[in-house]
């Protein structure tokens, strides 16, 4: 059984395929079979009717399905990466602030960012010495340098808050 969320039209739906059977939010649809023609075609059975539906595949869960000319944009993913999403844009939401923290203790060498500055993910933000190596710490997501709450060369503890991110 593979159990996916999809998106439609700003809608989310749970699909359910089973053995040929399909089921819609709980609802069980009868006389409707799928099958891939190829990696840019699908054939959907309903009933006594059959639907070729060209497919653009923009990457792992986004699809486009032509459907009588017109165009059909649809996100399918398995129910564990749309709980992983989620959890991912609940604890990091575009707005929200990110506390950036020591990982563990150690001394400040130096902040390489200042109050104001544009950052991007995977830039480095400052580096962190500890039992004698240098840790360059980076950021994990593009934003504004907000606070610094820290000196170099001032002694930190494990997820001391060193820098925030707005």
């Amino acid at each position: 059984m593979s159990d996916y969320v999809v998106t439609f039209n700003g809608r989310k739906f749970s699909v359910s395929l089973n053995n040929g059977d399909i089921e819609i939010d709980g609802k069980k649809i009868s006389g409707v079979s799928h099958s891939k023609i190829n990696g840019n075609l699908n054939l959907l059975k309903m009933d006594n009717f059959t639907f070729e539906i060209p497919t653009i595949v923009k990457d792992k869960s986004n699809f486009t399905f032509v459907i009588n000319g017109l165009k059909y944009d649809v996100t399918a993913r398995t129910k564990l990466e749309e709980k992983a999403r989620e959890v991912m844009k609940n604890r990091a939401g575009a707005d929200s602030e990110l506390q950036v923290k020591a990982p563990m203790p150690g001394l400040i060498l130096s902040i390489k960012k200042n109050i104001g500055d544009e950052i991007h993910s995977g830039d480095s933000l400052f580096v962190l010495e500890a039992m004698k190596m240098e840790n360059e710490i980076r950021a994990t997501k593009d934003g504004k340098i907000k606070k610094i709450l820290v000196k170099e060369g001032q002694s930190v503890e494990k997820n001391q808050v060193v820098l925030i991110v707005e």
